[in-house]
């Protein structure tokens, strides 16, 4: 089994803490794409939450893709009272079987 988990600074992408092993790009305002390699190809249990002190607050799983060896992650944030996409810290944790 194979897990990452992190926790990611959206207005930059960076990763503030995390496993080490994935990388992270922002394509646009409150999207964000996670790259693992060698993630074994079988659909993963992901879990998200936003890091923000507003309880409006949200992250959301957009898609997954694998090509059987490498995963990627489409993330989205936001806050359930705006009606855009908006930069949200946000942690993860994603485990394959």
């Amino acid at each position: 089994m194979q897990q990452s988990f992190g926790h990611i600074r959206a207005s930059n992408s960076t990763v503030k803490s995390g496993s080490g092993n994935f990388s992270v790009t922002k394509d646009g305002t409150g999207s964000f794409q996670l790259y693992f390699q060698n993630s074994g190809g079988t659909e993963p249990t992901v879990l998200l939450s936003p890091m923000s002190a507003y309880t409006t607050a949200n992250v959301v799983l957009q898609n997954w893709w694998t090509d059987g060896t490498n995963a990627k992650l489409h993330i989205l944030t936001g806050f359930t009272d705006q009606r855009s996409a908006m930069d949200c810290d946000f942690s993860f944790h994603v485990i394959w079987p």
